[in-house]
């Protein structure tokens, strides 16, 4: 009988023992419990608390760029390179800088005086920056409705360019995007993008230009750094290899080395 009584102040000790260890690497609140024994993590809790560090990251990232990003200036006018010399006739950008506006072709100025240049996921400048996932995943997250975390959400509340290739929405002179495509051939550059699956619904968007209504003008040229293979199985993973397989075939999807700017800028010294 002693020994058994020992035997149990000893598992009392040592589930003590390593309960104390527990909550100093886990705080309770976390913790679902049922009477004094911890059962699972609180969901709920753990997804709050993620979420407002997600918004503090968010303010602490805005700072940043604008104190020091926005700030750099080249030591001399960047000259303009690869197809980019051409007419530009509008401006999405997945950066939160104002990058583009600044350092881009002082040549170009008349161009993008007539083109607001949108910013598909907030400005620094604007403090509206989006930080985020494309969607809940529908069987796991959807029954917390955390949507804080997703990008969608964030731009309906930061009041972002969440429209994307949308008459009302490119802030064109005289040539709204759809009614355009009819009548020209249209070329849509994508520079420094990873075409991840978090932004499929732009890339979505981007393949649905193509129809026998918009007499398939639209050529969507990807410049690539080093290797075209991830951009190319992204795009594959969101759209299917036959959609992929079809606009390579026609000459619709093409990929080309990104132009080197350093080396363009050097040429022209």
């Amino acid at each position: 009988m002693e020994e058994y009584r020992e035997r149990r102040i000893s598992e009392h000790t040592t589930q003590t023992n390593i309960k104390k260890s527990f909550n100093n690497i886990v705080e309770t609140k976390y913790l679902s419990r049922n009477s004094t024994v911890y059962t699972s993590f609180n969901e709920i809790e753990i997804y709050n608390k993620i979420l407002k560090d997600l918004e503090l990251f968010s303010k602490i990232f805005t700072i940043y760029i604008n104190l020091v990003i926005n700030q750099l200036k080249p030591t001399k006018p960047l000259d303009a390179f690869g197809n980019l010399k051409k007419e530009i006739d509008a401006v999405y950008t997945f950066n939160y800088s104002d990058t583009f506006e600044r350092l881009y072709p002082n040549s170009l100025e008349s161009q993008l005086n007539q083109v607001e240049v949108q910013y598909i996921h907030g400005s620094a400048e604007r403090k509206n920056i989006v930080l985020g996932i494309s969607d809940l995943d529908e069987g796991k997250l959807k029954k917390y409705k955390i949507y804080g975390f997703v990008k969608t959400f964030q731009k309906l509340v930061s009041n972002t360019d969440y429209m994307f290739l949308d008459n009302s929405d490119v802030k064109l002179t005289s040539k709204p995007p759809i009614n355009y495509l009819l009548q020209n051939d249209y070329e849509i550059i994508i520079w420094g993008h990873s075409l991840d699956s978090s932004d499929g619904e732009y890339i979505r968007e981007m393949f649905n230009l193509n129809s026998d209504n918009l007499l398939n003008r639209v050529t969507i040229k990807i410049w690539y750094h080093g290797s075209q293979h991830m951009q190319l199985a992204n795009l594959m993973h969101i759209m299917g290899k036959d959609i992929i397989q079809e606009w390579m075939k026609k000459g619709w999807l093409v990929f080309e080395a990104a132009p080197d700017i350093y080396a363009e800028n050097k040429k022209a010294e």
